[in-house]
């Protein structure tokens, strides 16, 4: 099997080949290619080869277009302070007030902030890689969008104390969203991996999830499935809503989820157990702690009992739980490409 097929026999919950492999890491990938981050935010070019590197370098079987979290927010006026080594940050938020939700608009994917760009990299790498590999992509759910808008703690307060403003600012960030994946789509994109690590019940409750995740969800991930771009739920925090998502989302919205497990109160070995003839699980190893300060052999080991807890009867893509970090040791990555040789 090539990656692509050996990416969607797993996702389809089939045993491929063998176990796909997934590092996403930008911060990484912008190192090992020798580029100023502020220069590959940029440039299309820069992050199809950097993608496409990182990719043969490491055996990895999925891309990872995706800049930094900014890239859509410039187009409503986000100021960002840049960087040549790290990823950028935000001068400060755009939603100021409250009443700021009501002056966002949809943005055009192809011509506003820095979509353009992320666009013309997926359809630059899925050019140069043809059908042998998967090209994937990253946004944000609507309802991440508010922190980055808003600030983490007052877009939470938001909810209490201005929920109908706050249905305002989702309304148009849902859409821009889902314009983002028409045009991700008509370029090419393979695979979506969408952002709604809100949805953790360290963060809200199942009630505001319903009122002001699920309802916004659902729209964009029905647009994603007409398209026939298949989706896996990015939830990295430590409490992830996955019993209330698998329950809730309707007709194969998602074929997977990709969690930390490692810091996560939900196990792989549970994981496996509750959903693992539902849902492709994408996990596996500490993009935090093992990748970054482990021995090599951690590394290897904690690959090789992920393996062996969730390989059997497929649906399982061995990853990290969120962006491993520029400083991991390249002896690390080579040792989850020979735990997925060995055992995968």
């Amino acid at each position: 099997m090539n990656s692509r097929e050996r990416v969607f026999e797993a996702l389809h919950l089939r045993k491929p080949d063998r176990v796909p492999l997934w590092v996403i890491g930008s911060a990484y990938m912008v190192k090992l290619a020798g580029y100023r981050y502020d220069n590959f935010c940029k440039n299309p070019k820069k992050i199809a080869s950097a993608n496409r590197f990182f990719m043969e370098k490491y055996g990895i079987d999925i891309s990872y277009i995706f800049t930094d979290t900014w890239y859509t927010h410039e187009g409503w006026g986000m100021k960002i302070r840049w960087f040549p080594d790290n990823p950028p940050v935000p001068k400060d938020f755009l939603v100021k007030e409250v009443d700021d939700y009501e002056k966002l608009w949809v943005l055009d994917p192809h011509k506003d902030g820095r979509m353009p760009v992320v666009i013309k990299a997926i359809k630059i790498l899925s050019e140069q890689i043809g059908r042998e590999k998967v090209v994937a992509t990253l946004q944000f759910s609507p309802l991440s969008f508010l922190a980055h808008v808003r600030g983490f703690v007052k877009s939470m307060i938001d909810l209490i104390l201005h929920p109908r403003l706050v249905h305002k600012g989702l309304e148009t960030i849902t859409q821009t969203v889902i314009e983002f994946f028409r045009a991700c789509a008509e370029v090419g994109v393979d695979l979506i991996l969408y952002h709604n690590a809100r949805e953790d019940y360290s963060l809200l409750t199942k009630k505001h999830v319903e009122e002001f995740g699920v309802k916004y969800d659902q729209r964009v991930l029905n647009e994603l499935k007409r398209l026939g771009v298949p989706v896996i739920l990015h939830m990295c925090g430590p409490e992830p809503m996955i019993d209330f998502v698998v329950s809730r989302y309707s007709n194969k919205s998602f074929l997977g989820v990709q969690f930390w497990d490692r810091g996560a109160n939900i196990s792989l070995r549970r994981a496996k157990e509750l959903f693992g003839n539902k849902i492709c699980l994408v996990a596996g190893f500490d993009n935090i702690k093992t990748m970054t300060f482990g021995r090599p052999e951690e590394v290897y080991n904690e690959a090789r009992e992920a393996l062996e807890i969730a390989k059997p009867d497929g649906g399982f893509i061995l990853s990290s739980g969120c962006e491993i970090s520029r400083d991991v040791p390249e002896e690390n990555l080579y040792a989850l490409k020979r735990a997925v040789k060995d055992f995968g």
